[in-house]
């Protein structure tokens, strides 16, 4: 039997294996515990006034693109060790309805934008934010700092509002580059995302309250103080205080120092060099009145998620079966442990099966039993970090990190980022999207919703 068929056997009764696990879940007593505070979390409703208002505009942005107009024009980022990957990423941008007569909040009349990234630190970005709304007339279509930023906005929707948002704070101006306001501002979520309030006391900024549509430009570009509009600029090759060209030679001086814009960042490459027209945005359009959320959009991602688990399963079927009970499993492995208490991968079944056992026990066994389980499958993660065989040990520990309560737990989080770090180790596409979208389960399981959109839509994304 030759060395390629020996793989591809242990490959498929390895996604077997953790595919049993998976499909299985740990206990039903697992299932069930979480339903009392999940009841009880559905008769707690918080005033919307204090969170920033009902939600009228949501929009997600393509993870990874943080490369300005990429492609021959990609830009990198300067050399300072103060912007880790993904800083100038922008991943997610809402608008929410404005709010009035708020009690106990510092302006009792505001209206509320979030930005997210992919990562921190705030202090690296420079974001400026142009707002058309559809009740203003004039407006600009050059931006606040037109030598910085580089670019133009279309001619049918010239900002009316320029939000300014670096050095911790945020800063409103009119579009004749009149000062309005100072805005609340808040850095949440270890930097990854912003929150501002603009206070609607000035009379300009309170017509926003009887527009029905806005249109929004978010351009982020690298954080300098020394530059202007505290834009740091490109050069050909990247250093401390400068950006750089990914192919230096593709350099043009027309080229805008935005490392991401809400939308297509293909816009950022329109320039013209023979006119020195500079790149000219579209904007994404917003409406001011919050919608009720699709129960439509709820159901379709539904089944999508149980249609790739679905084809996943299939994909595994007819295999060899697992061990017929845990504890089986756990004699199985238990004697591979013995005989190599270092074979990191019978270790990390061992954990699984401690945890299938534990859903089959009282509740305080079970509880004791899928601590110890983790003992085991964080142990052999360790041990198999950068190691052939690191898949497998991966899949049993966010199998069971997704399958227990996350009220006892708190295991989601860490069975997300074990998903997602399989995406970025194997080639197998099925496997990758069952990967996202069981990563998409997990973030929503303990709130982190941003995370579980991006997750979803790069499984739609593997699917097309």
């Amino acid at each position: 039997m030759n060395r390629a068929l020996l793989t591809n056997i242990r490959y498929k009764w390895t996604l077997l294996k953790t595919a049993v696990i998976c499909f299985a879940g740990v206990s039903i007593f697992f299932i069930t515990s979480s339903v009392p505070s999940n009841f009880i979390g559905s008769f707690l409703q918080v005033d919307p006034s204090y969170t920033g208002g009902p939600v009228s505009a949501d929009f997600m942005d393509s993870m990874g693109d943080d490369k300005g107009a990429g492609n021959q024009f990609e830009i990198t980022y300067p050399l300072n060790k103060a912007f880790a990957e993904g800083s100038l990423d922008l991943v997610r941008y809402t608008v929410y309805q404005p709010v009035t007569n708020a009690r106990w909040q510092q302006s009792s009349d505001y209206w509320q934008l979030s930005l997210e990234y992919k990562n921190g630190p705030a202090m690296v970005r420079n974001i400026m934010v142009y707002i058309d709304a559809d009740n203003i007339d004039g407006g600009s279509t050059a931006p606040l700092f037109d030598s910085a930023e580089k670019v133009s906005f279309d001619d049918e929707h010239p900002w009316d509002f320029a939000l300014w948002l670096c050095g911790n704070g945020g800063k409103l101006y009119d579009s004749a580059g009149n000062f309005i306001c100072n805005t609340e501002y808040y850095n949440l979520n270890d930097d990854r995302q912003i929150k501002v309030r603009i206070p609607l006391r000035d009379k300009r900024i309170q017509k926003i309250l009887g527009a029905k549509k806005t249109w929004h430009y978010v351009l982020t570009g690298a954080y300098s103080q020394f530059d202007r509009g505290a834009f740091m600029p490109l050069e050909k090759k990247p250093a401390i205080a400068h950006g750089g060209m990914r192919v230096s030679k593709n350099f043009n001086n027309l080229l805008p120092p935005l490392y991401d814009i809400l939308g297509s960042n293909e816009s950022l490459a329109s320039w013209n060099s023979e006119t020195f027209e500079k790149a000219r945005l579209s904007p994404a359009e917003a409406s001011m009145a919050a919608g009720k959320k699709s129960k439509s959009e709820e159901e379709k991602n539904k089944a999508f998620v149980e249609e790739v688990k679905k084809h996943y399963g299939e994909s595994l079927s007819g295999q060899m079966q697992a061990a017929s009970s845990p504890d089986e499993g756990l004699l199985i492995y238990k004697k591979k442990l013995a005989e190599n208490p270092d074979d990191f991968v019978s270790m990390a079944y061992y954990g699984s099966y401690l945890a299938m056992k534990g859903g089959k026990s009282s509740v305080v066994k079970a509880v004791a039993l899928v601590n110890e389980a983790f003992e085991y499958l964080d142990k052999a993660a360790e041990l198999a970090a950068g190691q052939e065989g690191e898949i497998e040990v991966l899949m049993n520990r966010a199998s069971v990190s997704a399958s227990v309560p996350e009220q006892v737990f708190g295991k989601a989080e860490s069975g997300a980022r074990d998903f997602m770090r399989i995406v970025s180790l194997t080639s197998d596409d099925m496997l990758k999207a069952y990967c996202y979208v069981m990563a998409y389960e997990c973030y929503q399981k303990c709130g982190k919703e941003t995370q579980a959109l991006l997750a979803l839509q790069e499984a739609k994304n593997m699917v097309k």
